[in-house]
């Protein structure tokens, strides 16, 4: 479902995702730009509807709450919770308003397509 509420459903991903970690920024480095001390990035990489590769720098929290929502069978919901515990954050809900908005913004960029019931 395209349009329906994230949060209490299983999200449905971009068919080519990939979720990775790299110890040096990997897609801004050119003939210009050489890291040369490790720096993490956690990236999301994936087609979009036009079938153009698109790359999100993730934190290392947005990237904890895909792994899970990837690998696991947790709604949005079970998975906000999950990293609220996992973070032992005072404020469970400012962590689920939060998630929220990246799942949102995942949604408009492409990244995810839906939910699944």
């Amino acid at each position: 479902d395209a349009e329906a509420e994230l949060l209490d459903r299983q999200p449905m991903f971009a068919p080519a995702m990939a979720l990775l970690r790299y110890d040096y920024p990997v897609h801004r480095i050119s003939s210009r730009h050489r890291p040369v001390t490790a720096s993490p990035v956690h990236l999301l990489v994936f087609r979009d509807a036009a079938a153009d590769v698109r790359f999100i720098e993730l934190n290392p929290v947005t990237a904890r709450l895909l792994e899970l929502l990837k690998d696991t069978a947790f709604s949005c919901r079970q998975a906000l919770a999950q990293v609220a515990e996992d973070l032992a954050h005072p404020d469970p809900q400012a962590v689920l308003q939060f998630g929220q908005g990246i799942l949102q913004d995942l949604r408009k960029q492409g990244a995810i397509l839906g939910s699944m019931r």
